[in-house]
């Protein structure tokens, strides 16, 4: 169900539940009510700079196991980015859980020229990629 209210967040928080994370957005209303939103939608990501299609195609089917669970790349997109004024040509890497994000740059950051955003905070890049 999509509904629109004018909404002011206090807090943001995530929790993972059957290995999805899910954002917690706790405000109040436009017209004082508490509530709690939750979003199942945002996926944690962070970009690579690579030079070739084949480091490109490898990412995109990196898999491994770690700590008795599943660790791979969910997709892997070709975007424009603006790093420190310079527009790039990126990899957006997806990954299943926040977490995932430090092990999947370790097993990669040897095949790529550098990597990006990935150390924000999951909670604050929900925050600006949906204002």
């Amino acid at each position: 169900m999509n509904m629109k209210i004018g909404f002011f967040p206090l807090d943001v928080s995530y929790k993972v539940v059957d290995d999805t994370p899910l954002i917690h957005l706790i405000g109040r209303t436009d017209k004082g009510k508490k509530v709690c939103l939750i979003d199942s939608s945002f996926q944690p990501y962070f970009y690579a700079e690579v030079d070739n299609i084949e480091v490109m195609n490898k990412i995109s089917k990196l898999s491994f196991e770690e700590e008795g669970r599943t660790v791979k790349v969910i997709s892997v997109k070709e975007v424009e980015k603006s790093i420190l004024g310079t527009k790039k040509s990126l990899v957006k890497i997806s990954c299943q859980l926040p977490n995932d994000i430090s092990k999947i740059r370790n097993a990669i950051k040897d095949a790529t020229l550098n990597t990006f955003e990935y150390d924000i905070k999951f909670t604050d890049k929900y925050l600006l990629d949906n204002g």
